[in-house]
């Protein structure tokens, strides 16, 4: 954490930031809010064998068109002294040492219920994703509050109670434009069957001109009724 608190504060891009400047190109940030370093980028830098010299392939499988799986490391093909390293390899080895020292500390422990707010909670400041925590209140914090400054907190009953209160409102207004929507559809229905009654009816009428037309044709060839009696 301490780092990435360096880097953060540094201004230092991100991987991902350092891609969008060098290739023009739009990467999908976590953080589109503002460029900060997490634990996480920094271990996977520390462990990353590419600064020692060795190339490492065939980390991902094709499962099928645009799905790719992550191969186990015993599957890796790794090729050493493949260019020049930028760290020296005991220097490599004590990082990796301290990593799994502090990897020790603490076991992590899958929750049993996930809270239904889980990964739906984002922090205002940064953008990446709140935390539960309940040992002693029950809150959501931003774990990236020591970096983005934010700090910011919030216990997880008002967090319910505000997001109730906002999905009742969303509910109201969405059962609003449905029985907006449900008359508009009504009228659009009448106003066609009118439209359709009144095709209906002239059709007719056009059908009996027709056949009336026809028998005052024969009505003239026969010699019965002149022109002038038929206009």
């Amino acid at each position: 954490m301490k780092i990435a608190e360096i880097l953060s504060r540094e201004t230092v891009p991100t991987p991902g930031a350092y891609k969008n400047q060098m290739t023009g190109q739009n990467y999908t940030l976590r953080n589109q809010k503002c460029n900060l370093w997490t634990p996480a980028q920094v271990r996977e830098i520390l462990q990353n064998e590419v600064y020692i010299g060795s190339y490492i392939c065939h980390k991902l499988t094709s499962v099928r068109p645009r799905e790719m799986r992550r191969n186990d490391r015993s599957e890796y093909m790794k090729f050493k002294d493949h260019h020049e390293p930028l760290v020296d390899p005991e220097l490599f080895q004590a990082a990796q040492e301290a990593i799994q020292l502090r990897g020790k500390r603490g076991i992590y422990q899958k929750e049993k219920s996930p809270h239904a707010l889980k990964g739906k909670v984002k922090c205002g400041q940064c953008g990446y994703g709140m935390l539960r925590r309940g040992k002693q209140v029950d809150i959501y914090y931003c774990h990236m509050g020591d970096i983005c400054g934010s700090h910011m907190r919030i216990k997880t009953k008002v967090l319910e109670q505000i997001v109730m209160e906002t999905w009742g409102k969303l509910s109201e207004a969405g059962q609003k434009d449905w029985e907006d929507q449900a008359v508009k559809r009504n009228q659009e229905f009448l106003e066609l069957s009118k439209a359709r009654e009144e095709k209906r009816i002239l059709e007719m009428k056009a059908g009996y001109c027709r056949t009336k037309r026809m028998s005052l044709y024969d009505y003239w060839k026969e010699g019965k009724v002149t022109k002038r009696n038929i206009n």
